[in-house]
């Protein structure tokens, strides 16, 4: 038998004295069994559960008891191990040997899960103060900063999309990867950065209505850039995750968040790919665990995305849904604040892009008949604040910017496109005819008498038609855009 410390610590026991020591034999001393100088509570010899012994059926609980009563007195694992094995070898007949270490070893993994409290190791600096030099820092340049997106996304930060459910940020994101893969602008509006390969975790769009929008972005976008097949092959992979365990975090029973081994895993799995530029997590709610209003739980999830940032030197996007307080395009929440659930998740990331339908001040003097969105950048840690943009949702899905569109949007350029389409035609009308024919319910234009009275009015003033003989003719070359300058729409 393995002697064992007691409480003097320069002295070995024998097997003997430890036995005695701990009353696995006849003493007359009147002091509690001690070992590591913590006393083992008993009652006396009859309820001193070391030198009782079991019949065969109750021996398994004894030892359970026993060992869960020892751990709880904060004795550690070895020192129960050999106390548990004493126990054993007084019952007729005994537990097998490997069960009595199984036994222990389940039960101390369970209490230093449940008590961390009893199981704290010796303190530990938290690094090496000389990895916090700044010599290097202070002898050379900083290297230039890299951008996904030219001058609006950087490479290798955690970042954010925010959104109410189907606004349209699985078509946002969709759109992102092929503009890393391909270089085409995204939406026609920011300009690629480095170009590279982008990976999709889609979780909540299976594959057949994926399928469907690629195949709409293709079809929207391979009459100008021809190559983009080949690109996309090379620099783009998307997953459906649906119906399957994405948490990067899991809830323990004590409460708290702990990491799974899922980021591990995914490290693995895009070893082999080259070039890794983004990785889209979308969304955040299927691959976190917690409660999402609670500041710990959701830094536990950061702190995934940042290892997978700093493994891979990618970006990393994760789509976030909206809270409700945000959706109503009347009095609803803007900026940072329209992030559901904890604020720990935008204080966490390093960039945010709010994507919404536009406000109603944003809305005036837009066609009625068409779709946007707006999208707000407000966070970003790494460059000047940029413009909102306002984005046309088109028939087929994709998003393309307000001012790249080329087709007449706000109700001074359909006017204006109107009276050049009736002059074609050979026919032409006074400011009061536009009013009366085109407008008010019912007419072409979709817009109140008054509404297109004002918007004539708006273009004569800034020259883009002119009276002549009492009739409207539009001025010759001049491009179909916003008398109030849709750029300056936020």
């Amino acid at each position: 038998m393995l002697p064992i410390k007691l409480a003097d610590p320069a002295q070995r026991y024998s097997a003997t004295a430890l036995k005695s020591g701990l009353r696995l034999v006849s003493s007359n001393a009147s002091t509690p069994p001690r070992i590591g100088g913590r006393p083992i509570h008993a009652t006396g010899p009859a309820g001193n559960p070391l030198l009782r012994t079991y019949p065969d059926g109750e021996r398994t609980q004894a030892l359970t008891e026993l060992v869960g009563r020892l751990l709880s007195q904060g004795h550690d694992a070895e020192e129960v191990v050999q106390i548990a094995q004493d126990w054993n070898m007084r019952q007729n007949p005994p537990l097998d040997v490997d069960k009595v270490w199984r036994t222990v070893e389940s039960l101390a993994k369970t209490d230093a899960r449940n008590h961390p409290e009893r199981h704290k190791g010796p303190l530990t600096p938290l690094f090496d103060i000389a990895d916090a030099n700044i010599d290097l820092l202070l002898r050379t340049s900083p290297s230039p900063r890299r951008w996904l997106l030219r001058d609006m996304l950087p490479l290798g930060i955690v970042g954010m999309i925010v959104a109410p459910g189907g606004t349209g940020k699985s078509q946002f994101v969709l759109q992102m990867g092929v503009t890393v893969a391909t270089g085409i602008p995204l939406c026609d509006v920011w300009q690629g950065g480095e170009r590279g390969t982008a990976l999709l975790l889609l979780a909540e769009d299976e594959i057949d209505e994926v399928h469907r929008r690629l195949d709409r972005i293709i079809t929207e976008l391979s009459p100008s850039h021809p190559a983009m097949a080949a690109d996309l092959r090379k620099g783009l992979f998307i997953k459906s995750l649906t119906a399957s365990n994405n948490l990067m975090t899991r809830a323990q029973r004590r409460g708290d968040v702990e990491a799974t081994d899922y980021v591990d895993r995914l490290l693995l799995t895009v070893a082999g790919i080259p070039d890794l530029k983004l990785i889209v997590i979308d969304p955040a709610s299927r691959f976190r665990g917690g409660d999402e209003n609670a500041a710990d739980d959701t830094t536990r999830f950061i702190e995934q995305l940042e290892r997978l940032r700093h493994a891979t030197g990618a970006t990393v996007l994760v789509c976030h849904h909206a809270n409700k307080a945000s959706m109503n395009p009347m009095t609803g929440t803007r900026g940072q604040a329209a992030t559901r659930g904890s604020s720990a998740m935008t204080d966490g990331v390093r960039w945010q892009l709010n994507l919404s339908p536009p406000a109603k001040e944003a809305k005036a003097g837009l066609d009625a008949t068409k779709h946007y969105l707006s999208a707000e950048q407000t966070k970003s840690n790494y460059g000047p604040p940029i413009d909102a943009e306002i984005l046309i949702r088109k028939p087929n899905g994709y998003l393309i910017g307000l001012r790249a569109s080329g087709v007449p949007v706000t109700l001074e350029d359909r006017v204006l496109q109107l009276i050049r389409d009736e002059a074609a035609l050979g026919k032409s009308y006074s400011a009061n005819q536009i009013e009366n024919t085109f407008g008010g319910e019912g007419g072409s234009l979709k817009a109140g008498m008054n509404s297109v009275r004002k918007a004539v009015n708006a273009l004569l003033n800034v020259g883009k038609i002119r009276r002549d003989r009492g009739k409207l003719v539009a001025m010759p070359n001049k491009p179909i855009t916003s008398a109030t300058d849709a750029g300056s729409i936020p």
